[in-house]
């Protein structure tokens, strides 16, 4: 498992690949190992461009637990990356729900329960068109980490959405006055 990663850390996707399939086919790692292994399995998918065989790895994670908030991220960027924004939007919201079990030894990623979701919400919510609920979601990845690039680009960008619907809700009721006139 270890070198498998090592494999993949250095770019080595194909052999990576190899190795972590022997390892999980194998059945006897241990739960956490397994768990990264499906999610390392799942990077060497798609930097090999095989698409759905990344999900698949993803999805087969949930064969060793319940979803961890990591693998929930994973789920959600690939179908954001399809542009499935409803779906992507149901496992950021999952990834939300889940705790940190941190006497497990398995590895964390503590911004899969926090910031990376509730940005991810409001990219799929912006794209789905439901601006207010993204801009909320904007400032709530904001608590988790103050004062990203991103987090800047999106209020920017969530003001002047408002500042040209409320120009253009200040023009369509000069225009309707006009008419009445």
């Amino acid at each position: 498992f270890y070198y498998s990663r090592e494999l993949l850390y250095h770019q080595r996707y194909e052999e990576a690949e190899q190795q972590l399939r022997q390892f999980l086919e194998e059945g006897k790692g241990w739960r956490e190992n397994n768990l990264e292994a499906c999610r390392c399995l799942a990077l060497c998918y798609k930097q090999l461009g095989k698409e759905e065989e990344a999900l698949r790895a993803l999805l087969d994670s949930l064969r060793y637990d319940a979803p961890r908030a990591e693998i929930c991220c994973d789920i959600g960027l690939w179908f954001l990356e399809q542009e499935e924004y409803a779906v992507a939007v149901f496992w950021y919201e999952l990834a939300l729900s889940r705790t940190q079990e941190m006497t497990n030894g398995g590895f964390i990623l503590s911004e899969c329960t926090g910031y990376i979701p509730c940005i991810q919400l409001c990219v799929c919510l912006d794209r789905l068109g439901r601006k207010e609920e993204a801009s909320a979601w904007n400032e709530r990845a904001e608590q988790f980490r103050p004062g990203t690039d991103a987090w800047r680009r999106n209020r920017e960008y969530f003001g002047q959405q408002e500042s040209c619907r409320k120009v253009s809700e200040r023009s369509i009721g000069e225009s309707r006055q006009n008419r009445q006139s």
